[in-house]
């Protein structure tokens, strides 16, 4: 085999479907993959209904966006007798004979797994049984091949299918009064969609021609101090150079995302707001650099704060000897404000002493197929795997470990392979705060109450005893610091929108950034 990107140089899905060569770049060596469907409750017997397929896959796409593909191509079939489609955690891949793939293999790229599966101990087990209705394309079939089962978990479809339709609206959730005064202030009342958002498939021969501009950008971190998880931003002195697109490959409800190559070679993603509320009227005028950074920041705050709070939950779930999913991380990113020369991504015209640069949320490139845990309004739980149960039960114990005051919301994931490691990656939460001031999509104490409401404590939970140690309640909350206290949230914030930034940034509207449409 010719040698193979390193661990996750993998694509976006709206790539796939763009791109002739397999997802991955021409001349790269490729994989067939071969399926069919099987259901939960007959795991025995092919459901020739929902078809059977095959397909070339370069092999550097991670095994995750194959998966999502193939579920969208399912679902045309599921949707002739389902009103719902399936979700990508509802699938997981099998091997011929309803054989489960082994541990820390799922979230592989192509390449690595069809490797590993074909070492000497594995394939006469997994590849060495051909379904009789693939032998003829295993004669003809050019390099290597896998024959791979789509298994539906038909109750955890029919579970989540019962929550939708017993479930309340959202305008029923918060009374409309109070929910239009925190829309103004918080910005906004839904959850974003996921930056990976697919795209229809485009014909190869009139395909856009896609082009970078040189950007340098200062990176600034934020750490959290361990002793009493105060935030803070921290110039790293580090400059990055390197190129990134004028035009977003994905575009979520509030942000849009740029693949960013720096000039050590490396992948990553670029974010930046477009808006920053749902509400027509909020936006005229353009979001201002300033106020744009001033919500990146609490992106990467909250990024930060969650990672703290897992690290404590992982800490906690050790000291009362309760099995957890700890292979769950939160996304590593950090916020770059663009010095020198403005991108063409940026929208912005010019970087001077008057007017500062855009600042991106940069992160490392992922697979982008996203599986939601909850939503902004919504916490009930529709899987009960470990992994679910566990970041569920990491939800109640950062309401506890908050004092009441903090709720972590909207939590999604993407599953990734890092490390010889299949890891489910959280990325994007929201956070409502006592305060209601924490950023875009808090809901204040509206917003805790529908935790309190949608929570059902599950094994986890149960076995940390969250459920006995923090009843889900509002009574004797800890009251908040005063305003101008050490730990006053607002100045907090300011503090961070301040470090690392340019004396003259405090602009509001004289250099605002134009929506890329």
């Amino acid at each position: 085999m010719a040698k193979r990107p390193g661990l996750g140089t993998t694509h976006t899905t709206s790539s796939l479907l763009r791109h002739e060569h397999g997802g991955g770049a021409p001349g790269e060596e490729k994989v067939t993959v071969a399926w069919a469907v099987v259901i939960s409750q007959a795991p025995k017997q092919t459901n020739a209904d929902l078809g059977v397929g095959a397909q070339r896959w370069a092999v550097s796409v991670a095994l995750p966006d194959i998966k999502s593909q193939l579920v969208d191509t399912v679902n045309v079939e599921w949707g002739r007798s389902n009103s719902t489609p399936l979700l990508n955690e509802e699938v997981t891949f099998r091997f011929h004979g309803s054989k489960v793939l082994e541990k820390n293999t799922e979230n592989m790229i192509l390449g690595d797994f069809y490797v590993f599966y074909s070492t000497p101990s594995r394939s006469p087990i997994y590849l060495a049984s051909i379904p009789t209705a693939w032998k003829p394309m295993a004669k003809t079939s050019k390099g290597g091949t896998l024959y791979l089962k789509l298994y539906i978990d038909s109750a955890m479809f029919q579970t989540r299918v019962e929550l939708s339709e017993g479930a309340q609206s959202v305008d029923s959730m918060i009374d409309s009064t109070t929910a239009s005064v925190i829309r103004k202030r918080t910005l906004s009342s839904v959850s974003e969609a996921p930056m990976g958002s697919r795209f229809q498939p485009t014909n190869p021969k009139i395909m856009e021609v896609h082009k970078r501009s040189s950007v340098t950008l200062k990176k600034v971190v934020c750490v959290v101090d361990d002793v009493n998880g105060v935030v803070e931003l921290e110039d790293t002195g580090e400059i990055i150079t390197g190129a990134i697109r004028d035009v977003y490959f994905a575009r979520g409800a509030m942000k849009n995302a740029h693949d960013f190559k720096t000039e050590g070679g490396h992948s990553l993603v670029a974010k930046h707001f477009y808006r920053i509320s749902d509400t027509a009227e909020a936006m005229a005028p353009p979001l201002s650099v300033s106020d744009h950074r001033l919500q990146i920041v609490l992106e990467l705050q909250h990024l930060a704060s969650a990672s703290n709070f897992l690290k404590e939950f992982f800490h906690h779930a050790k000291e009362c000897s309760v099995n957890v999913h700890a292979a769950i991380a939160i996304a590593d990113a950090w916020v770059g404000e663009e010095i020198l020369h403005p991108s063409v991504a940026s929208g912005t015209s010019k970087i001077d002493a008057t007017h500062g640069g855009l600042t991106w949320l940069v992160e490392g490139k992922r697979p982008t197929t996203v599986e939601h845990f909850t939503f902004t309004l919504n916490h009930q739980t529709r899987r009960h795997d470990l992994c679910a149960q566990t970041i569920h039960a990491f939800a109640h114990f950062v309401y506890g470990h908050s004092n009441k005051h903090i709720v972590i919301a909207d939590i999604q994931g993407t599953p990734a392979h890092i490390n010889g490691q299949d890891m489910m990656v959280l990325l994007d939460p929201m956070t409502h705060a006592a305060s209601g001031d924490s950023g875009i999509g808090d809901f204040g104490k509206p917003g805790i109450q529908t935790f309190i409401r949608d929570h059902k404590c599950g094994d986890v939970c149960r076995a940390l005893d969250l459920e006995k140690s923090v009843p889900l309640t509002l009574d004797n909350m800890v009251p908040l610091p005063a305003e101008g206290s050490d730990g006053d949230e607002d100045s907090l914030i300011r503090d961070l929108v301040n470090v690392g930034s340019q004396p003259q940034s405090t602009q509001s509207t004289d250099n605002p950034t134009k929506n890329i449409e």
